[in-house]
């Protein structure tokens, strides 16, 4: 069998088995297998330590959009926030669609085997999480500003869709906005406070210095 259709068929029996005929929101992730513009396999992308939630979601993106398939009515909630997402300029659908299914209480499912190839090439908007070259690329997207300004969106089009959010999601939304208002140490210690985290201690610490230093 193929990747792509053990990837399918992986999905379809999870989705199955938990209730996506029922009615229930789901969404099914898988690793990949990284490789060069030629499909010559490089490595596997890195297992997350910590489990999928909003609060991971507000400030990182784990899920590679290539590996997603949602249940119906997954798929119905994040259609209905799409042109909230255009209009205030989301940048990833990717992340948009991690922080709109765990905003509303999906169960997210992250299959630990790599079953999708990601060909890594110079047309990738950002790629594969790498060790080095990959992290000194975000570090200087964080220098000038564009993850702040991705979160500003982010923020925006959440805020247009917040009463389709759990009662916690929607708090930490309200919560989140408010710090980010009051920037620096408010926020650096606002963030464990409400629960927003990536997910090593690294990125943590990355994430404090981008609040004291008002790139959050």
């Amino acid at each position: 069998m193929s990747g792509c259709r053990r990837k399918l068929a992986r999905a379809n029996d999870w989705l199955l088995a938990n209730g996506a005929e029922q009615g229930a929101a789901l969404l099914w992730t898988c690793r990949t297998v990284l490789t060069d513009h030629a499909l010559v396999p490089l490595g596997e992308s890195r297992q997350f330590p910590q489990p999928p939630g909003f609060g991971n979601a507000l400030v990182q993106n784990i899920l590679a959009g290539n590996t997603m398939v949602l249940s119906p009515a997954a798929a119905r909630a994040v259609v209905g926030t799409v042109d909230s997402a255009l209009a205030a300029g989301v940048p990833y659908h990717d992340w948009w669609v991690y922080q709109v299914l765990t905003g509303i209480g999906a169960r997210v499912q992250c299959d630990p085997d790599p079953l999708v190839l990601y060909r890594q090439h110079g047309g990738n908007m950002l790629g594969h999480h790498g060790p080095v070259r990959g992290r000194l690329r975000r570090l200087g997207l964080v220098a000038r500003r564009d993850y702040s300004a991705w979160i500003n969106a982010n923020l925006i089009a959440l805020r247009r869709h917040e009463t389709m959010l759990t009662p916690p999601a929607r708090l930490m939304l309200r919560a989140f906005i408010l710090a980010r208002r009051r920037g620096g140490p408010t926020l650096a210690a606002a963030l464990p406070r409400l629960g927003l985290h990536r997910q090593t201690p690294q990125g943590d610490r990355l994430l404090r210095l981008m609040a004291l230093s008002g790139r959050l």
